[in-house]
């Protein structure tokens, strides 16, 4: 096959200026939203706006939105070997809330429930695998078998941590997902943006 059917069939999509500030825009926001409830731990609407980016625009914004939400944020809260973590953790939650909701509406009570419900099993789940692992992965210098114990330790003391987390993504996403999903799809149509 020749090298320029091969690179035509391997080529990437290039945003466009409105699509890189609405993903500037969403970054902004949840970056806000943690600063703002920076005093109760865990309890945070950033992967709420998340997995709103997610539903309205796809999983490759969703996942910009999380990580870049995580770097930015992290210039207040304290950079570290954990921010690598926590950006693939948020990326992650972004992009798979993309694959499972895509086209979904919000609409109804019914509607909104399970996406909510959904989505804070996935912050539950994906975003603390991530942060745990992280936390194992920089704890713990030699894995062996005396290690083992300490491992399942950090996941263990860690699900309470991730359980506040996804109830918090369900209160959001329930109190303000529809309110947002509306203005983005608004912008969506609008503008042409992530078609």
């Amino acid at each position: 096959m020749p090298a320029n059917k091969t690179i035509s069939r391997l080529r990437i999509k290039h945003l466009r200026h409105r699509e890189m500030t609405t993903i500037a825009v969403m970054t902004a926001l949840a970056v806000l939203s943690r600063l703002c409830f920076y005093m109760l731990p865990e309890v945070k609407p950033m992967a709420a706006i998340v997995i709103v980016t997610a539903i309205a625009f796809g999983s490759m914004p969703a996942f910009l939105v999380g990580s870049l939400t995580m770097l930015i944020s992290n210039f207040i809260y304290g950079q570290g070997p954990w921010t690598l973590w926590q950006m693939l953790g948020l990326g992650a939650v972004g992009f798979v809330a993309g694959i499972i909701f895509k086209g979904q509406d919000m609409a109804s009570q019914k509607d909104r429930l399970k996406v909510s419900i959904i989505g804070g099993i996935i912050t539950f789940a994906i975003y603390g695998f991530f942060v745990d692992t992280g936390s194992v992965v920089f704890l713990n210098s030699a894995f062996n078998s005396l290690a083992f114990k300490d491992i399942s330790y950090v996941y263990l003391s860690g699900i309470v941590f991730n359980a506040i987390h996804g109830l918090g993504t369900i209160i959001f996403l329930y109190l303000m997902g529809n309110l947002i999903l509306k203005k983005l799809l608004r912008v969506r149509l609008k503008y042409g943006i992530f078609n």
